[in-house]
């Protein structure tokens, strides 16, 4: 071939099975804030070392928050 061309390769989706519980998730985030980083880091750390998103991890951080 000649030109040039572009070659996209997507991650592994992670399977239901191997996602640990929104329990397990808060609690990983809660002891990583606890241990001195910030809501944002703490869902960047966890997004990198689970491949979950980090919008949904920084989402379920606070989602108890907007409860009264």
């Amino acid at each position: 071939p000649q030109g040039e061309f572009t070659l996209v390769l997507g991650g592994a989706e992670i399977n239901a099975a191997e996602r640990p519980s929104d329990t397990d998730l808060r609690k990983q985030l809660q002891a990583l804030v606890s241990g001195g980083l910030s809501s944002n880091d703490a869902a960047r750390q966890l997004a990198r070392s689970t491949g979950i998103a980090k919008r949904e991890l920084y989402a379920l951080l606070h989602q108890d928050d907007d409860t009264p």
